[in-house]
């Protein structure tokens, strides 16, 4: 049985089987095409978020390296200097700041 439809491509009407979608080859490669497309940019997308997304992680690590070299520096002068175990903090001497120091 034909039954009367558009095509979703062109607009065209045309007659065809029930499950017939569109009027000629042509405009059947011309939609799967274009879903290819699409498919694509939408890759193509994703991966540029995903390179965004690694180079912000990539420069965040950096900072957590750079902070955690000047902890242990600061750790080391204080070592170094004895003023570990000496410093005040509101009136109360702080001993093993070291070990909390950091964490």
């Amino acid at each position: 049985m034909n039954l009367t439809k558009t095509c979703p491509v062109c607009k065209t009407t045309f007659t065809g089987r029930k499950d017939k979608k569109f009027c000629s080859v042509k405009c059947k490669n011309e939609q799967n095409n274009q879903k290819l497309a699409d498919r694509y940019l939408n890759v193509a997308v994703a991966r540029t978020e995903i390179a965004k997304l690694t180079a912000e992680n990539l420069e965040l690590k950096k900072q957590i390296a750079l902070r955690n070299e000047t902890i242990a520096s600061l750790q080391t002068d204080l070592k170094r200097t004895g003023v570990l175990g000496q410093i005040k903090l509101g009136g109360a001497v702080v001993n093993g700041l070291i070990n909390s120091f950091g964490k």
